[in-house]
């Protein structure tokens, strides 16, 4: 069990910093103008839009888990 919950643990930190490195990637990003960049900018952000929460539900399903089975 200790085991299973630092990987929890390493797995949220990593998709924290992935997240933070994302969002100021997306924010500090000036791609080169035309309709070519504009169709991989926004495939990107549909991408982000999809992804992003999905994995985020994911660990917070999993830390309730954890919670849940460590009061038994």
């Amino acid at each position: 069990m200790r085991r299973d919950l630092e990987d929890l643990i390493r797995y949220t930190l990593i998709w924290t910093f992935v997240l933070v490195w994302l969002g100021l990637g997306l924010a500090y990003t000036t791609p080169p103008a035309g309709p070519y960049s504009d169709l991989i900018l926004t495939g990107f952000k549909v991408m982000l839009a999809v992804v992003l929460p999905a994995v985020s539900l994911f660990l917070v399903v999993s830390w309730v888990v954890v919670f849940r089975e460590r009061r038994r």
